[in-house]
């Protein structure tokens, strides 16, 4: 996705407490660090930035209900949205960005389109 949480977005899937995966967006090639100082402060720009704007909060909020409504559990929520993300996604390695959200019927695919 090239919306507004997609450079950094990173998420630690839980269920009953343990760690089951964890479901990250790709950086692009040209995103990625060579100087991990810089990098960092770019982020911590892009993210004020992105906190000031109204549309975040929506965002948030958005993808926290899309990604409840998705699956029952949240191991069945990252398997799902990795395979129409990551395994199913057309684009190849170094370009699954390029996917700004996948075919289907569920709230997820919708606000993944939006932002």
């Amino acid at each position: 996705s090239s919306g507004a949480l997609a450079r950094f977005l990173s998420t630690g899937i839980k269920e009953k407490g343990k760690l089951v995966g964890v479901f990250c967006t790709q950086l692009p090639p040209n995103a990625r660090p060579k100087d991990p100082s810089e990098w960092l402060r770019v982020q911590k720009a892009s993210i004020a930035t992105q906190a000031a704007d109204a549309i975040l909060p929506d965002a948030m909020e958005g993808f926290i209900q899309a990604w409840d409504s998705f699956a029952p559990s949240n191991g069945q929520r990252l398997s799902g949205l990795q395979s129409a993300y990551i395994t199913n996604n057309p684009y190849p390695p170094g370009e699954k960005d390029k996917l700004n959200f996948s075919s289907g019927s569920e709230a997820y695919h919708a606000v993944h389109k939006q932002h």
